[in-house]
């Protein structure tokens, strides 16, 4: 079951600068899992999944590939430098 307003909070989070790209890096994960189960299986009406997978697009794009970060893969660290 969809919660609206988890959505409403994780697509806000797809565009947070906070922390670098963590933060929108694991609203886009948590989306990105329900996004998986297909249209059908998306029954909020607001936000839409398309305006949350244009969300997810413009967050992935301006993510600074280049730059040294640290994502939390469950329980191992990745260092990229």
């Amino acid at each position: 079951m969809m919660r609206v307003y988890w959505l409403h909070v994780s697509s806000k989070l797809l565009l947070s600068k906070s922390d670098g790209i963590e933060v929108s890096y694991n609203a886009c994960g948590v989306i990105a899992n329900l996004m998986s189960d297909g249209p059908t299986a998306w029954t909020a009406t607001s936000p839409s999944r398309y305006k949350v997978l244009d969300r997810m697009v413009l967050a992935i794009s301006s993510w600074p590939l280049s730059q040294k970060r640290n994502i939390n893969y469950r329980s191992v660290i990745v260092s990229q430098s």
